[in-house]
């Protein structure tokens, strides 16, 4: 499992009984296809680490100011 989907999953399964189900579903089936097609290659690409550009910087301070600006007041 990939980083992002393994913290994903972390933050979610131990939720609601709900939620439990269901991933206990996905992880079954999962596990089924591990078993008959062996694990998948890793994606190169998105092997290791890389400094974002200004551009990305940019771009995430824009997205975390809008989320502040829509954020209830106390």
């Amino acid at each position: 499992m990939y980083p992002y989907g393994l913290a994903f999953v972390d933050a979610h399964y131990v939720g609601s009984w709900l939620n439990q189900a269901l991933f206990d579903d996905i992880d079954n089936e999962r596990l089924a296809r591990i078993h008959t097609h062996t694990a998948p290659p890793a994606i190169p690409e998105w092997d290791g680490w890389r400094y974002p550009s200004a551009q990305e910087v940019a771009r995430l301070h824009l997205i975390l100011d809008a989320a502040e600006d829509c954020s209830p007041a106390p």
